[in-house]
Order: C-alpha cells, then sequence, then structure tokens
C-alpha cells in the first residue's frame, strides 16, 4: 500500500545459472574503465571508444590486449561524442561531437591528427556508419524528421537514402549494398530493411553546410 493506492510489484527475474557463453569465449579488454560503443578496427587489432571521465567523452584507441592506449581526443568541457566508426582502411575515424549546443560529424586521423568536420550547420547528424562502398552513412534531421543520408568523402556529395514520416536512425549497409536502419513507428521502435533499389537516392547537398570556417571550428574544439 502507498497511502490510498495499491500498487503491485513484478517479481524480479531470476538468474537461473544458464551459461550464455562457454567458458573463457568472453574476456575484458584491460586499461578500459568507463569505456563506451566500442568499434573493433578494420584488421581486428585495435577499438576506437569513447572514455567517459567527470561528465565528458573523449575519443580513445587501444589495442584489443589493452596494450598502446590512445587519447584521440582531449575534451575535459562536458563535450559529449556519439558513435565512432572506421574507414574501410583503418587510417581515419568518423563520429559526432556535440558542443555548445551543435551535434555534427567529424573525420579524425588514427593518430589523433587532423581532426576537420564534415559539415557545420544548425541540424543533428549522429550515427555515423563508415561502409565499405567509402560512404559514410548518417542519420539528419534537416527536415524536423530524422532520416538516412550518405556522404562520399571523395565526391563531397549528400544523398537523401530514406523518407520517413516519423525518424528513421542508425544505418547500417549489408555486403549486399542493402540498407537496415532503425525506425520509429506506432508501436515503438523497430529494426527495419531497405533494399538498395529502392533507395530515395534524392540529391541532399543543400541541407547541409560544408562552407564552414575552420579557424572557427578550430577555436569551437579548443
Amino acid at each position: 500500500d502507498w497511502g490510498n493506492r495499491q500498487i503491485e510489484g513484478r517479481e524480479n527475474k531470476r538468474y537461473l545459472g544458464v551459461t550464455k557463453y562457454p567458458e573463457g569465449a568472453v574476456q575484458k579488454i584491460p586499461n578500459t574503465l568507463r569505456g563506451v560503443d566500442p568499434a573493433v578496427s578494420p584488421d581486428g587489432t585495435r577499438v576506437a571508444y569513447f572514455e567517459y571521465t567527470d561528465g565528458t567523452l573523449n575519443l580513445t584507441t587501444i589495442g584489443l590486449d589493452g596494450s598502446d592506449k590512445q587519447h584521440l581526443t582531449s575534451f575535459d568541457d562536458g563535450t559529449w561524442l556519439q558513435t565512432v566508426d572506421w574507414s574501410p582502411d583503418g587510417e581515419k575515424l568518423v563520429f559526432a561531437i556535440m558542443k555548445e549546443f551543435q551535434q555534427n560529424l567529424y573525420i579524425i586521423n588514427k593518430d589523433g591528427s587532423d581532426i576537420k568536420p564534415i559539415m557545420v550547420d544548425e541540424w543533428e547528424e549522429l550515427d555515423a556508419h563508415w561502409s565499405k562502398d567509402g560512404k559514410i552513412y548518417f542519420s539528419a534531421d534537416p527536415g524536423g524528421i530524422f532520416n538516412i543520408f550518405s556522404y562520399d568523402p571523395a565526391t563531397e556529395r549528400f544523398v537523401q537514402l530514406t523518407n520517413v514520416i516519423s525518424a528513421a536512425t542508425t544505418p547500417q549497409i549489408t555486403a549486399e549494398g542493402n540498407l537496415i536502419y532503425t525506425h520509429y513507428t506506432a508501436h515503438g521502435w523497430k529494426v527495419y530493411g531497405l533494399a538498395k533499389d529502392e533507395f530515395m537516392n534524392a540529391p541532399a547537398d543543400a541541407h547541409f553546410k560544408t562552407d564552414f570556417n575552420i579557424d572557427e571550428v578550430r577555436d569551437l574544439l579548443a
């Protein structure tokens, strides 16, 4: 009883003692305390992830054995990072930086040098996925609704792939080139698939501001 109301509790699920993985199949990567959102390099030797310290996230890479830990960013002001992924050749990483009420996508070399934004605008860009086809797939809301877009670093062109009326996020491209994403529906979030020959493929360069002042960006990051 709680005041004049009755609340029916729910019994906690009990651990059944069933081993989900064979003993020794799962191992902790040493030296990764407070690490989140890992992404393994294409050659399988390193992990990129975000390290949380005092309300701030920083991009970090480390060997699978916990050796050669490198901090690629050094924010200390509450900067927030989101979803990192490796380029197909393993030389660069893409991720989102949320800072000063802006969230844009950035590319950085694997050694932490030459960090540059893809765009600097008022939209939210997130969930970056660097596919084996060389393109970066991401979610953004330039029309007020999150949809899936692609960006080709070689041509610097943007393309809109979906045109949903609710929200489309977390894009992944299959080996066949089809799209897997999360779609918000009347029944909650669901995983959807979209065949590559059904992509909207609408030019989207006008949605994203790429003529930014790099000196202003550096001042912002500093």
